[in-house]
This record gives C-alpha cells, sequence and structure tokens, in this order.
C-alpha cells in the first residue's frame, strides 16, 4: 500500500488525512458488521441483516424520531477469542460520541438519542431525527471496539484509548486476518484467523508492506516482491506501464467515487485574496482541466465539476444546480486585474506592496496522479500571472495535525466523491481550529475550515431527508453552493488501478466502486 499508516484504525489519523490503503487493511483485520458488494450495495457480513424499512428494521416515525435495528450472527470473535457482542457496539458508540475523543467522532453521531444492547445479539439505536445513512453506522462512523481491552483504559484515563498500543503492536481484531507484527513505517504481518465466522482463510499469511514511493511500488511489482496492490496510488501512467510489462499479474483500471478537488484556504489564508469568491474564480477559470484530464487520465474520466459524478444515479436531478468554469485564461486575467492587481516587467501580478502575487499548493505524493495534477495546476496558474509554488508534504509532517490543517493558500487531494461524501463536507463542524486542538472528528472533510452558518443548516436538513426526489433538490442547492463560492476547485476524477498477481485467486473489485474488496479476503487461494 502507498500510505504509511498511524495505527491500525481510520479513526487514529492525527492529521485528519486518509491514508491510502489503510481502508483496505482495516477490512483484512476487523471489518464493520456489513460491507459494500460488487454491486455498490450494503450487505450483512458479521451482522445477519442491515437494517431495512421494508423489514421492519429501520422505523421512521410520525415525529421524525427512527430507530434502527442489527442482529448479529452468533458465534463471532475477536481474534484473542473473546466473544464480539453488541456490547463492543455499544462501546465504539460512547467512545464515537465522546468529546473529550473527538477524532472518534463523527457529526452523524449528533442525531443518535441512545444506543441499547437489547442481547448480546441485538443492539438498537434510537435517533432524535431522520439520518439517511442511519444503516451504516456500526460500519461507516462507529467503528467497533472490543470493550474488553478498551474498556478499563477508557475508565482509568481516557487520553490512553487514543495513545494505546493497541492500535498497532497489540492490535486485536475480528476480521479473516490477524495482527501478528506490526512494524511502525514499515509493514504489518498477517496471519489467518483459524475461528474466522464466515470460513478460515485459504492463504495463510500476508504481508503488507508500506511503499509511498510510487515508482519503488512499481518496481516491487515487476521484480515478483510484491503480488497485490490495495488502495490508491498508482498512477494511470503506472498502471499502463504495469499491464504492459507485467507477465505474472493483471492490472484493473476501475472508474471510481473519488475525485481531484483543490481546497483553498478559508480560515486566515496567506494571501488574504484567496478569501475572494472572485479570486477563487479566477484561479478556476485559469485551469484547463480537459487538457489535464486527456494527459493525466488518458481522456478516461470527464473533467471534475462537482463531486457528483455524471456516471452516478443522483446527477441527473442535480446537473443543472452545477455552476460551470470552462477554461478561459484571459477571463481570468481580467478578473484578478479587476480585484486591483496589476503585472509587473515579468508578466506576473503584484500585491500593493511590489511583491509577487504567489499562493503555494501542497499535495502528498502518495497517489502520484496528485503529484501531476499539482504540478499542472501550479503551471496554468503562472500563465496567467501567479506565481504558484507547488510543495510536497514531507513524509515526516504528513500526520502533524496543525501543519496539515494550516497550509496558507491551497492543497490538492484525492478523497472520496459521490452523494455519500456529501455529508458533512464542510460543515463548520469539521474545522480544525486552536480551540479543539486541531482535531476534528476523523470523518469530517473541511480541510478549507469553511464556517457557514446557512451552508450548515443545508447540510443539516440534508442527512435529515429519506425521501431521495427531496434530497437530491437539497443536495443540487449544496452544489450549487459548492461550486457557485467555489470552495472546492474540482480537477478530475479519479482512476484506481489494482494490481493483482495471477497466482491469487477468487479476488474481487467492485463493478460500482472499482476497488478490490478485502473484506472478502478469507475466499482469497492461492495458486
Amino acid at each position: 500500500m502507498a500510505g504509511i499508516p498511524p495505527g491500525l484504525s481510520t479513526h487514529i489519523n492525527p492529521a485528519g488525512t486518509a491514508t491510502p490503503g489503510l481502508p483496505e487493511l482495516v477490512d483484512l483485520i476487523s471489518p464493520g458488521v456489513s460491507s459494500i458488494n460488487s454491486d455498490g450495495e450494503l450487505v450483512p457480513l458479521l451482522a445477519e441483516s442491515v437494517p431495512s424499512l421494508d423489514r421492519g428494521s429501520w422505523i421512521v416515525r410520525a415525529d421524525g424520531t427512527m430507530e434502527t435495528t442489527w442482529k448479529l450472527r452468533p458465534g463471532i470473535t475477536w481474534h484473542d477469542g473473546a466473544p464480539y457482542t453488541t456490547e463492543d457496539l455499544v462501546f465504539a458508540a460512547t467512545v464515537g460520541r465522546d468529546p473529550e475523543l473527538s477524532e472518534f467522532g463523527n457529526r452523524s453521531y449528533a442525531a443518535v438519542d441512545r444506543v441499547e444492547a437489547i442481547d448480546p445479539l441485538t443492539i438498537t439505536v434510537q435517533w432524535r431525527r431522520p439520518f439517511i445513512d442511519a444503516n451504516t453506522m456500526f460500519t461507516a462512523f462507529a467503528e467497533p471496539m472490543p470493550v474488553h481491552i478498551l474498556g478499563p483504559l477508557y475508565r482509568e484515563d481516557k487520553a490512553r484509548v487514543r495513545e494505546s498500543p493497541y492500535w498497532t503492536s497489540e492490535f486485536v481484531g475480528s476480521g479473516p486476518f490477524q495482527v501478528r507484527e506490526f512494524l511502525p513505517g514499515q509493514s504489518v504481518r498477517l496471519s489467518a484467523y483459524q475461528k474466522y465466522l464466515l470460513g478460515k482463510p485459504k492463504v495463510d499469511e500476508i504481508d503488507v508492506r508500506f511503499i509511498t514511493d510510487t515508482t519503488a511500488l512499481v518496481a516491487n511489482i515487476l521484480a515478483g516482491e510484491v503480488s497485490m496492490s490495495i488502495g490508491r496510488g498508482l498512477s494511470l501512467e503506472q498502471a499502463l506501464t504495469l499491464r504492459d510489462q507485467w507477465r505474472e499479474g493483471s492490472m484493473t483500471i476501475g472508474l471510481i467515487l473519488n475525485w481531484i478537488p483543490i481546497y483553498p484556504q478559508l480560515h486566515e489564508p496567506k494571501p488574504a485574496i484567496i478569501g475572494n469568491v472572485q479570486f477563487r474564480r479566477a484561479m478556476v477559470h485559469a485551469l484547463d482541466r480537459q487538457q489535464m484530464a486527456d494527459d493525466i487520465q488518458s481522456g478516461l474520466v470527464p473533467v471534475a465539476d462537482s463531486i457528483v459524478a455524471p456516471n452516478q444515479p443522483e446527477y441527473r436531478d442535480i446537473e443543472p444546480s452545477i455552476v460551470r468554469y470552462a477554461y478561459d485564461p484571459q477571463k481570468a486575467t481580467q478578473i484578478i486585474q479587476d480585484l486591483g492587481y496589476a503585472k509587473g516587467p515579468d508578466g506576473m501580478f503584484r500585491e500593493p506592496t511590489g511583491e509577487p502575487l504567489s499562493v503555494e499548493i501542497r499535495y502528498v505524493t502518495a497517489v502520484d496522479t496528485t503529484r501531476l495534477l499539482s504540478l499542472a495546476t501550479a503551471d496554468y496558474w503562472r500563465r496567467i500571472g501567479v506565481d504558484a509554488q507547488p510543495l510536497v508534504i514531507p513524509p515526516q509532517l504528513n500526520q502533524d495535525r496543525q501543519y496539515r490543517v494550516t497550509f496558507p493558500s491551497f492543497e490538492l487531494v484525492n478523497q472520496p466523491g459521490g452523494a455519500a461524501a456529501v455529508v458533512g463536507l464542510l460543515h463548520s463542524s469539521g474545522a480544525a481550529l486552536p480551540n479543539n486542538d486541531f482535531r476534528p472528528s476523523s470523518t469530517s472533510f473541511n480541510r478549507s475550515r469553511y464556517m457557514n452558518a446557512e451552508y450548515d443548516a443545508l447540510q443539516d436538513r440534508y442527512t435529515a431527508t429519506i425521501q431521495q426526489r427531496e434530497r437530491n433538490q437539497i443536495l443540487g442547492q449544496i452544489v450549487h453552493h459548492l461550486t457557485d463560492q467555489s470552495l472546492l476547485m474540482g480537477t478530475v476524477y479519479a482512476l484506481q488501478p489494482q494490481a493483482t498477481s495471477h497466482r491469487i485467486k477468487n479476488t474481487a473489485v467492485g463493478k460500482a466502486l472499482g476497488l478490490l474488496l478485502t473484506a472478502e479476503a478469507y475466499r482469497w487461494d492461492l495458486e
């Protein structure tokens, strides 16, 4: 995988940034009670079923309150042999709702009234108000935790939960593979869990290596040192190299829900003009995003005008709401001139002080596509006279919370897209600020630190609207606000190159998401 996880959980993430390959790794060792199948549907895994309106396990009352019920499969155990029960789910929700452990939190908890274990296999959640993703709670944001291990730490000293070696060298999960050795910054060794509920895995051992240099990752695959990649990381160019040269394996290239936007800093930006919507609009007009899609993604994806892509079911309803920015460098230049900037003899815009109008665009190298897009973006901005400096985030600062959220100008990232990713996007509660120790919930996406009460209210209405048609109308309003205000500057949609050796059998790549389904790893076999 092309990322170095700070811990074996998507919550243990100091900088609030996603680690490439980590969700897939977590599904190998400790998946949620449900998972996404090949068709993109939520299906039961450790649960017998997921809450459903049709089956009566998801109840929406006339007053807007709700009740959801899960029934676990009997016989689930943690890797240390302890029973896996609904008390573990109650504990996960307790930690997630604790403001002193905000990284485990999620703004979705605001809709939860109480969580109750009816018996060791049955759990109900009472909701104060409607919430559209209520059936994903113990998969998407209340990551199950072993209460027999973490419960005593939580009761004695909450901070010890965050710092516990449980998340690295002492991890105990409930998935098809268990952790045998965790080498920080290098690898994690997994072995088959013999008593896995859904069947003993056929593969005995997996060595997951952390290789952030994707050129080195490609070399390792070609040399036979690596048999499979998990998570994003490889660029399309690298995938095509492997397709043509790797005789011992195959490549799939899926169009996934991810997109690659540029976040402007909206809390004390440097330079301050970034806070001006006209300037942000000019910066989007300056980008030939179609050429970027053609050059970097071989024309396999369209320009990302919105977080919801044209191949997604909600797109038809929200398309009229999208504010689009055609490539027009002359218009971009004129807008910046109208803001009071003039060009110097070198053709570059100057601040009133005489200094160049300069912006920084940060990116991480874990996904090679982001490097290519960042360099192209900087080049286009320089062409209109804005001094743009691309800056790769040093590995040693990748998990530094304060460094990551206080970027001065712009940051380009590869992140989840689609309607589901709109939940909480740029909500004020996700802004990392000094007063919350730069620790917003681990599932928030507010890198810009945008704070707008009217937009928050729109977000709250969206998550509380169950009826699909009405929900899409609100989604359209959100998309309009995001694009009209240029709060996120979409570049292109993401591709997911997946490398898999021919000797690994029974793997599945989701048709709907383009991702390797590691939650089904107990089915893998070796030739």
